[in-house]
């Protein structure tokens, strides 16, 4: 890898790690809020903030807690 690339692999890894820690200080001010909430109050947006949340669930620092209707499709909580 050239040193441009490494820059950016890092510079990417952190950026992840801060939009993770944005998403996980929002779901600690008010539980039980959809991607389209926490993507709002962040300012990540609901794709950016659903990818964060993936993170933290799969390393079980967020739980799904239920779900609500968004138009005619469920959406997690």
């Amino acid at each position: 890898m050239t040193t441009n690339s490494l820059s950016a692999f890092h510079q990417t890894t952190e950026l992840r790690q801060s939009n993770k820690d944005k998403c996980l200080a929002a779901l600690r001010t008010e539980p039980n809020q959809s991607r389209f909430e926490i993507g709002r109050k962040t300012g990540l947006g609901d794709i950016e903030a659903q990818r964060r949340l993936s993170d933290l669930v799969n390393e079980d620092k967020a739980d799904i807690t239920g779900s609500r209707k968004h138009g005619e499709h469920e959406v997690s909580l």
